[in-house]
């Protein structure tokens, strides 16, 4: 056999079955676009619930009448602890105040004394609020002496938490499946391919060719057709979103060009591992003949 054999074949299979390949091509090129958007969908849920859950605030009422020293070396511990970026101290006047505003009525106009507690309201950094995140700190407060009780939207965020891994699990089996789809379709071209030349390739085997230099040329041309497929599908969407006014959540959720090249980068590897499927049980068919 010819040192040349790899690049003479390569030309052959691209140049056989233009329609064959075009819809593959097509297909393909399809089921990586939907696996572009239910990534970019997965970070935009990602990204919802990042912002969602960082406006939770937690709100610590305080024993003391007033706001002594040994208070106030409360408070500057409060804003100095990891995950809080702001204190809000509220007097109790400020919560009567609150609380007339939310009632529409001051219940408290009888009681000669204010009964309500001060209290400090937390805000958290970005991303910081998660069940344990928020559990570990209201253990910790609770165990201070000076507070009575410590208040946060517990089974909101349990719920908010749930829904996020539900959302998640889903998405990742739609991933899976696009991508099962696209590697299973470039492995049916190339079976497809091999097949039309069986009668060739297994006289090549009677005269001593071994499979890997026989296939190299189906898995080079799987991993081409990949990787063609995957840039076309990004260059489409990357086209769509300049032409469209996008919600700021969406365009902000694209992935940069470093992850686009590694997406595309894997889209290869899978084409490759599609192609290689079809060439071992195509070849090994052959070899039982």
């Amino acid at each position: 056999m010819s040192g040349n054999y790899f690049t003479r074949e390569l030309g052959r299979i691209l140049r056989r079955s233009p329609l064959s390949h075009l819809g593959s091509l097509a297909v393909t090129t399809l089921l990586f676009a939907l696996f572009n958007l239910i990534w970019i969908g997965s970070r935009a849920a990602d990204r919802y619930y990042e912002q969602l859950v960082s406006s939770l605030t937690m709100e610590l009422f305080f024993e003391a009448e007033e706001i002594d020293d040994n208070l106030s070396r409360r408070i500057a511990i409060l804003e100095k602890t990891p995950g809080v970026s702001s204190v809000e101290i509220i007097s109790k006047d400020r919560a009567r105040e609150r609380l007339r505003e939310r009632l529409g009525i001051d219940y408290l106009s009888k009681e000669k004394r204010n009964p309500l507690p001060i209290s400090a309201l937390l805000s958290f950094q970005f991303g910081f609020p998660s069940s344990e995140s928020m559990g570990a700190l209201e253990r910790k407060f609770k165990a201070w002496e000076e507070v009575r009780d410590v208040s946060y939207s517990r089974l909101w965020l349990k719920t908010v938490e749930n829904n996020r891994e539900i959302i998640r699990n889903a998405l990742i089996i739609l991933l899976s499946a696009t991508l099962v789809g696209a590697m299973l379709n470039v492995a049916v071209l190339s079976a497809l391919l091999i097949g039309g030349k069986s009668n060739h390739l297994r006289q090549l085997r009677l005269l001593g060719a071994g499979g890997a230099r026989l296939g190299a040329p189906y898995l080079v041309e799987g991993a081409a057709l990949a990787t063609l497929s995957a840039s076309l599908s990004w260059a489409l969407l990357l086209w769509a979103s300049s032409q469209l006014e996008l919600p700021a959540l969406i365009r902000e959720s694209g992935p940069p060009i470093n992850e686009i090249l590694i997406l595309i980068s894997a889209a290869a590897t899978l084409g490759f591992t599609g192609a290689l499927f079809a060439v071992i049980r195509s070849l090994g068919k052959n070899r039982e003949k």
